[in-house]
C-alpha cells in the first residue's frame, strides 16, 4: 500500500494541512503503507520559495516519515512536477484521442454564467466547443474533460500546463498511490478524478481507496484554509499547536 502527502507551495501550511499530514502518517503506520512526498508545484505563478521552505519545516516539526520524494528543497528539481510535464501532456492528449476531452475557448466568466444558468445540462459548454474540433493553441484555449453529469473541468490550461486534476492522477499512477487521505471538501474532486482515471488508458487511480475525513473549522465555523487567511503567514509551531494537531488526529481516527 502506498499513500502520499501532497502539499501545494502557494501559502504557509496551516493547522488543517498539518492535521491531514499527521493523520496520513498515522494511517500509513497502521496499514504498513509507504509514503510519497509530492510537492504540487505545477502552477508556477503561485509558488514561492518561502512556502517551499515551510513545507519541509512543517514536516520536520511534525516528525513524520516519508519514503519516496525530495528530502529537502535542494532535491526539488528532480522531483518537481515540471520534470513530468511530458507525461502530463501525453495523458491530456490521450484523453482527447479517446473522445473524453475537447478543446474549449470559453472564458472562466462564460463558464461561471453558463453553469449558474438554467440552460446548463452538464453536456456542453457555452460556445459548443466540443462540436467545433478546435486546434489547441496556448494562450487561447484549454482542454476540458467531457463527462455527462460532471463539471467539464480543465485538463490542460490555456497557460500551457496541466490542471491540478490531471497532474494529480498522473502522479498517483506514476508513484503507485492506492490509498489517499483527504478532507470531505474534496469528495467532488475524488469523483471527478475517478471519472478521468476511468477514461485515461492505463490509469488505475479509480481503484484507489480514498478516505475523506471531516473538516477542521475555526471558532466561526469556517473551514481552515489558505483562502480563508489561515495560511497567510508562517504559523508559530508551539507545543500548544502540537497538542492541538495531535488532538484533532485522535478525534479523526475515532471518527
Amino acid at each position: 500500500m502506498i499513500t502520499r502527502y501532497a502539499p501545494t507551495p502557494s501559502g504557509f501550511l496551516h493547522v488543517g494541512n498539518l492535521v491531514n499530514i499527521a493523520l496520513t502518517a498515522r494511517l500509513a503506520e497502521r496499514y504498513d503503507a509507504s509514503i510519497v512526498l509530492r510537492i504540487d508545484d505545477a502552477d508556477t505563478a503561485r509558488v514561492r520559495q518561502v512556502y517551499l521552505d515551510d513545507i519541509f519545516t512543517g514536516l520536520g516539526w511534525l516528525d513524520v516519515p516519508w519514503h519516496i520524494g525530495p528530502r529537502g528543497v535542494a532535491d526539488l528539481p528532480t522531483w518537481s512536477q515540471h520534470s513530468r510535464h511530458d507525461e502530463y501532456r501525453r495523458a491530456a492528449w490521450q484523453l482527447r484521442e479517446v473522445g473524453a476531452a475537447y478543446v474549449c475557448e470559453c472564458s472562466r466568466a462564460e463558464w461561471t454564467n453558463w453553469v449558474q444558468g438554467s440552460q446548463y445540462t452538464g453536456s456542453d459548454c457555452p460556445r459548443g466547443c466540443a462540436e467545433r474540433n478546435l486546434h489547441p493553441t496556448p494562450g487561447r484555449n484549454a482542454l476540458r474533460f467531457a463527462q455527462q453529469g460532471l463539471r467539464h473541468v480543465v485538463l490542460w490550461r490555456r497557460e500551457n500546463g496541466p490542471s491540478y486534476h490531471l497532474a494529480s492522477i498522473v502522479d498517483d499512477d506514476l508513484f503507485g498511490v492506492d490509498f489517499v487521505v483527504r478532507g470531505a471538501d474534496l469528495e467532488e474532486s475524488t469523483q471527478i478524478q475517478r471519472a478521468i482515471s476511468h477514461a485515461l488508458p492505463g490509469s488505475r487511480f479509480h481503484e484507489a481507496h480514498v478516505i475523506h475525513h471531516r473538516l477542521l473549522t475555526d471558532e466561526a465555523g469556517r473551514k481552515l484554509s489558505k483562502s480563508a487567511g489561515h495560511g497567510a503567514r508562517a504559523p508559530e509551531r508551539t507545543a500548544e499547536l502540537r497538542r492541538e494537531v495531535d488532538s484533532w488526529v485522535e478525534t479523526l481516527l475515532v471518527a
